[in-house]
Order: C-alpha cells, then sequence, then structure tokens
C-alpha cells in the first residue's frame, strides 16, 4: 500500500506525508522510496533559451494512466547518498505519454539549484533520474464549456501550456485556442521549433519581447481577438505578478472567477504582500533565536526567514523556494509567523514550519 491509498483509507495520516514521512524517506536509498519508478533517459535535447528537455521512459508506465495535461510530476536523483527530489512540470503530451511510456521534462540549470545541475549532466542510457506520481490541478478540460481557450505565459511557465497545446492539438481542439507568450528575447526564445509547428496545425501565437512590449496587459489579448471575454477560458503561468495583474485585468473586463486557471511559478504575488496587522508590523525586523547553535538572526519585515537567515551568512536547508519540496522544514517553538502561500497568521506555540515561505511577525525561537 503506498502513502496515497494510506491517507485515504486512515484519515490520521491525512497531512503527515509532506511534514513528517517524505522528509524521513529523503534520507533513504532509492530501493525505499514508496511510489518512485525508475526510468531510463531516452532523449536529451535543447530547445532554445537555455531550456533543456529530457525524455524519462518507464519500464512499468502504470503511474502514467490518469495523467492529464499541465500537471507535474516529482523527480529523484541520488547525489552524494543523499536523495533529492524537486517538482518539475511535464511538458510533454499527456496522450502521448500515457500511449508510448514516457515523460518529458524541461528545465534551465540553475547553477546553485541542488537538482537541475544534476539532470543537466544525464545521457542516454542513464538509469539515475526516479520519479511520482504525477499530480496538479492546472489542466486542460478535453469538453471546455468556453468556445475558445487562452493561454498566457511568460518564461518557463511555457511549460506545462506546451503540454495542454500539444494535447489539444491531437484531439483537434488547437484552432480553438491563443496564446500569449511573454519571452525576453523574440527571435531566440524556448521551443520556437515546437511552437512554430503547433502554428502550422492551427495555433493562433504571439510572442511578446518584453522590452519592446512590457508586460501584460489586456491590449495584448484584445488588440487582434475579437472573442469576447465571457467566451474564453483563460490559462495562466509564470511569476506571480503576471498571474495576478492578467487574472485582476481579466475579472475587469468581465470575465468570471470561475474562468480563469493558473499556476504560479513562485509564490503568489498577494501572498508576498499581505497586508499585516498594524499591531503585528510595529518593528523593522525581529530576533530569530536558534536553540540547538545558542545563536540568532535578524529577519527583516516582508522577508522569508530562508532568505533573512541566508543574508546572515547561515545556510540552512532548502529545495524549491516556494512551499513545494518541504525540505526547509523545522520546528518552531515559539512566536508567531505569516505562511505567504496562504497569508495565514500561526499561532504563537510550537508547529512545524517552511522557511522559505515564512515571514516573521514578532521575535522568534527555532529548533535548528
Amino acid at each position: 500500500m503506498n502513502l496515497s491509498s494510506l491517507n485515504e483509507k486512515l484519515p490520521l495520516f491525512k497531512g503527515l506525508n509532506d511534514t513528517y514521512i517524505y522528509p524521513i524517506m529523503e534520507a533513504l536509498p532509492t530501493s525505499f522510496r514508496i511510489g518512485m519508478k525508475q526510468t531510463i533517459v531516452t532523449d536529451v535535447r535543447s530547445e532554445g533559451g537555455g531550456i533543456t528537455t529530457l525524455r524519462l521512459h518507464l519500464k512499468n508506465a502504470s503511474i502514467l494512466r490518469h495523467l492529464k495535461a499541465g500537471q507535474h510530476i516529482e523527480l529523484g536523483l541520488e547525489s552524494k547518498g543523499k536523495r533529492i527530489c524537486r517538482t518539475f512540470s511535464i511538458s510533454s503530451s499527456a496522450q502521448q505519454s500515457k500511449e508510448f511510456g514516457y515523460i518529458e521534462v524541461s528545465f534551465k540549470v540553475n547553477a546553485n539549484g541542488a537538482l537541475t545541475p544534476l539532470l543537466n549532466e544525464q545521457t542516454v542510457g542513464s538509469k539515475a533520474v526516479h520519479v511520482n506520481k504525477p499530480n496538479g490541478n492546472f489542466t486542460l478540460p478535453l469538453h471546455p464549456a468556453k468556445e475558445k481557450s487562452v493561454f498566457i505565459a511568460a518564461g518557463s511557465g511555457i511549460t506545462p501550456i506546451l503540454a495542454m497545446l500539444e494535447e489539444a492539438a491531437f484531439y483537434n481542439l488547437i484552432s480553438q485556442c491563443l496564446l500569449l507568450y511573454y519571452v525576453k528575447d523574440g527571435e531566440h526564445y524556448p521551443f520556437k521549433e515546437r511552437l512554430s509547428a503547433l502554428h502550422a496545425k492551427g495555433l493562433s501565437f504571439k510572442v511578446m519581447p518584453t522590452k519592446q512590449t512590457g508586460h501584460f496587459a489586456l491590449e495584448h489579448l484584445t488588440h487582434d481577438n475579437p472573442t469576447s471575454t465571457k467566451r474564453c477560458n483563460f490559462f495562466l503561468c509564470g511569476p506571480g505578478n503576471l498571474i495576478e495583474t492578467a487574472s485582476q485585468a481579466l475579472l475587469d473586463q468581465g470575465a468570471d472567477r470561475s474562468q480563469i486557471f493558473h499556476e504560479h511559478f513562485g509564490l503568489p504575488i498577494t501572498a508576498q504582500h499581505k497586508p499585516i496587522p498594524a499591531e503585528d508590523n510595529a518593528m523593522s525586523a525581529h530576533t530569530v533565536f536558534l536553540t540547538r547553535s545558542n545563536s540568532s538572526f535578524n529577519s527583516p519585515a516582508n522577508t522569508s526567514l530562508l532568505i533573512s537567515a541566508e543574508n546572515e551568512g547561515l545556510t540552512p536547508n532548502f529545495g524549491c523556494r516556494i512551499g513545494a519540496c518541504h525540505q526547509c522544514i523545522c520546528r518552531k517553538n515559539s512566536g508567531r509567523v505569516l505562511n505567504l502561500k496562504t497569508g495565514k497568521v500561526s499561532d504563537n506555540g510550537p508547529e512545524d514550519i517552511q522557511l522559505c515561505i515564512s515571514q516573521a511577525i514578532e521575535d522568534l525561537s527555532l529548533d535548528i
């Protein structure tokens, strides 16, 4: 029995996976990681714009049975005896993945990252990468309620949208799709060849080099698109400022919230700037005491605990930096924090928190 089915059968275990069980699993060998499947790298290619795609073939592709275009998947590698896991959007068509037993993930190497440099070293035939069951609710409906699907992406936010578009092409829905893609370079952008192939099949798309066009504005969408906002579904993926700006502009134009689907590649901008009651925001910085090392550091207002610690020269564990991988979990002994992802303020008693999405709103004691 895997942990997902255990959660369904025993409600007691709900919420324990990410906080307690998976961090323990990180330290175990690959063969002990529940639910993870070994893959074989069958293709490595450059997509332009510094993006690399790996094609990972699964001998047993049962975990792909319910895959939907737009979902993400957890990848794992071992390095120096430690398992490193991160979540990546799947950039291949769900239909192709299920039919041929592979997934494709596309990434840009972060020189300071723990996993992408290792992924970039993989070659055809490698069996080092393991994957878990796909997940996520940012998916393409195959029976859309609206007559047109509008996709708005920036940077690497194109990866799940690319999977959706290729799925739409397979089901002959691509002529109903419009893509706005915000990039730095209008000539050498990621996935240029794949997007051109989709354009040949009927995709309407506009590449928006931000140095010339700026970031999202409603006229970018409406200038050449006579379709009423109320007759479209909108799929947004990219940094928080794109999501928030585009969502509000669409709502102001008459779209309903039920028409807008999004995936943040980073913390939502509204969470980053969540207003804090005046009595909780009176100090410009708070003291964070570390019980194990008997030391402390200052955490400025509007700064996550992870960034505050790093600014003080400390090196706490971290992974995704957006609250997805749970590698920066630690025990808070006392004090209150703002969760930058949910906007909720904690109690002042003991609890587990994630450093990357927690902001001090009073002095804290951490078990580090």
